[in-house]
């Protein structure tokens, strides 16, 4: 090597990488699937969001589905929608009826219940989402319970992994108001958001 590569070389390794930083919640729900966690409860302001970005995670290897009270259970992508025709829960909003039937799902799969904390109330729901912990654990499967804010009931608090997602950042709320000027096909103002 002569002597300018290897000046080249040496000043490239000196340049430091700019490395951007997963968010916490992200890193934690990543730690909880590899270490087997069955049932995870995420605090988030919103919750379509939470899936989208959870799903990018998963990156289209897991079966995904998701449950809430209006729609019943649904497959999210191919893997999901194959899981969800073999449970045969085509439209059950009850929940305890998808909780009973999502035990049959494949390996690695993952259910989203949405408002899953407005549940609770009914004994027979806390002891269906207690019944999946052994269940899930066995082969990698993870239910996700998704809320503004949860209060878990005594029976279950020791089992469920509570994830915080915080609020977005100002930056975030930046870009996300200029992607929608851009999508929306008009040049983003110069925005000056107000201290609170």
């Amino acid at each position: 090597m002569t002597a300018a590569k290897a000046t080249a070389t040496l000043e490239a390794d000196a340049i430091p990488e700019t490395v951007i930083a997963e968010p916490a919640h992200i890193s934690a729900f990543r730690a909880a699937r590899r270490c087997s966690t069955p049932i995870i409860a995420i605090n988030t302001p919103d919750p379509a969001a939470t899936v989208a970005r959870l799903r990018e995670v998963l990156n289209g290897k897991s079966a995904v589905l998701a449950w809430d009270v209006v729609t019943g259970l649904v497959g999210l992508g191919p893997l999901g929608e194959t899981a969800q025709a073999n449970l045969g829960l085509e439209f059950s909003t009850n929940p305890v009826t998808m909780l009973v039937g999502i035990k049959n799902l494949p390996a690695r799969a993952v259910v989203f219940m949405h408002n899953a904390q407005r549940q609770f109330e009914d004994i027979a729901v806390v002891q269906a989402v207690w019944n999946l912990r052994d269940a899930f654990k066995a082969n990698k499967r993870t239910l996700v319970m998704l809320g503004p804010a949860f209060r878990l009931p005594v029976e279950i608090e020791g089992d469920v992994v509570v994830i915080d997602e915080p609020l977005p950042t100002r930056q975030e709320l930046d870009s996300v108001l200029v992607r929608q000027f851009e999508n929306a096909k008009n040049n983003a103002p110069d925005l000056v958001i107000p201290d609170a």
